[in-house]
């Protein structure tokens, strides 16, 4: 390989964020305040259903027991909802800041492994629409709809996965170990 020196710089050079690398990096900023704003709902109303629980359960002296059980399950299940959805939002954060770090060649494969523990923390997110997509009353009109928003994270994130590692935009922003 007999490759001059000022051809590999001009194959290789550390550009800024464009293309492709921008429509991401827009896409994640949007995606953290939308997600921001998501859970900060969420958290309002278990806060509001948390005190409905309580109010309810200083004005009568007996619950049956079956309202009990679902109650408490239901605000176990919307805890941990909301903690998946922060852990969600910090790796969301993390995506951005490893967009960002030129300098490290080894972003591009940390984005990618975030990216889908991500995805792993959404679907957890998403559990009440995978239980209704997937349970057994009969396929319904909004089934279809729930289960391609969930068809359709798959696929976005297999297009990204693509980009990361197939990408000479990738290649020229975080270098040649990319």
């Amino acid at each position: 390989m007999n490759t001059p020196a000022a051809t590999l710089n001009e194959i290789s050079p550390r550009s800024g964020i464009k293309g492709g690398l921008l429509i991401f990096f827009v896409y994640q900023i949007l995606d953290l305040v939308g997600w921001i704003i998501y859970y900060g709902m969420i958290s309002t109303v278990l806060f509001k259903l948390r005190s409905l629980v309580i109010q309810t359960f200083q004005s009568h002296s007996v619950i049956p027991s079956n309202y009990n059980f679902a109650l408490n399950l239901l605000l176990t299940t919307a805890s941990l909802n909301i903690l998946v959805g922060f852990y969600s939002i910090f790796l969301k954060y993390k995506i951005l800041r490893f967009t960002r770090d030129k300098s490290n060649p080894k972003s591009p494969r940390k984005i990618v492994k975030l990216m889908w523990i991500d995805y792993l923390c959404n679907l957890m997110g998403y559990g009440f629409l995978l239980i209704s997509v997937f349970s057994l009353n009969g396929f319904r009109t909004n089934n279809a709809l729930e289960f391609g928003t969930v068809a359709g994270l798959i696929g976005f994130k297999i297009m990204w996965t693509w980009y990361f590692k197939n990408s000479t935009r990738v290649f020229n922003t975080y270098g040649a170990n990319a």
